[in-house]
């Protein structure tokens, strides 16, 4: 069946894919690991609030759930999505959060360099984290700006784990958002002050309707690689969010980043991944 799938999605998606020598947020990540440093991506999830957007009954809309929220603790939302599929990822340490961040949620894999990662250098296996920060449904504003600092800022969140500590935040080699695109409720969201300062370029994944039109002009303005953002109306889940950085960590191209996001998608939704082939977007998309 998976065999079937990749036919159909290589028939559907023509583009060319990221060579290695070309590729800043590859370069960056090749200089990282050749440090010794992991490989981090900062997730931000805005919990799905009714008083923001419908998100259903049942508790899937309190915004201050982490028990019963859509967008984290179901089986497509991401703590739901990595705690019940076979992602490869390990739970490091999961903690309250301080303020308007409801929680923390650390996680780890270890990866055995392959792809275009091998031909770049990396030879020996690497660490890879997720830090995710799980925020207050209300506090929507807060977190866009947060995920906004981190993108084109450069200044770390430190998180300790039994192992160390991790330089997280606008330290982050990705940053991602999960949840409702909060661009579309703005009557204009300025962008000056964030493409003030660059910082080192960064992947970017934005798993929420239509946010290749309100991102992809300003994230490529500042330098920063689009891994996946979206053409159309999407459910906030984590299921593409880890079948793209799994990708990328596996040292796919940006095409087969694309087509694992879709896939992911696709599965989480009981859907035809032919269905939703134009979804997912990035550099190696027709319609990008």
């Amino acid at each position: 069946m998976r065999a079937a799938l990749w036919a159909v999605l290589c028939l559907l998606f023509v583009a060319r894919g990221v060579r290695a020598d070309d590729d800043p947020l590859l370069g960056r990540i090749v200089e990282q690991i050749g440090r010794g440093e992991p490989v981090i991506i900062q997730v931000h999830v805005a919990l799905c609030d009714n008083s923001v957007i419908h998100c259903g009954g049942h508790g899937l809309g309190d915004g201050d759930s982490l028990r019963t929220n859509l967008y984290w603790s179901t089986s497509e939302g991401l703590r739901g999505w990595l705690g019940e599929q076979p992602t490869g990822w390990k739970l490091v340490v999961e903690r309250k959060g301080a303020g308007d961040r409801l929680a923390e949620s650390i996680w780890h894999r270890r990866v055995t360099p392959a792809g275009v990662l091998r031909a770049a250098g990396v030879t020996t296996p690497f660490d890879a984290y997720l830090v995710i920060d799980a925020w207050r449904g209300t506090r929507i504003d807060a977190a866009v700006d947060a995920f906004v600092t981190d993108v084109f800022g450069d200044r770390p969140r430190e998180h300790t784990i039994p192992t160390g500590t991790l330089r997280a935040g606008g330290a982050a080699a990705v940053v991602a958002w999960v949840g409702h695109n909060r661009f579309m409720d703005y009557t204009g969201y300025s962008w000056t002050p964030a493409l003030a300062r660059r910082g080192a370029p960064k992947g970017v994944v934005a798993i929420a309707c239509y946010s290749r039109e309100y991102l992809k002009a300003p994230l490529l303005r500042g330098g920063h690689v689009p891994l996946i953002l979206t053409n159309d109306f999407v459910m906030a889940s984590g299921a593409p969010l880890v079948g793209a950085v799994n990708a990328l960590l596996d040292g796919s191209d940006r095409l087969t980043q694309r087509k694992e996001a879709t896939l992911a998608y696709a599965r989480s939704q009981k859907k035809d991944p032919a269905r939703i082939s134009k979804v997912f977007t990035n550099a190696t998309s027709p319609n990008w």
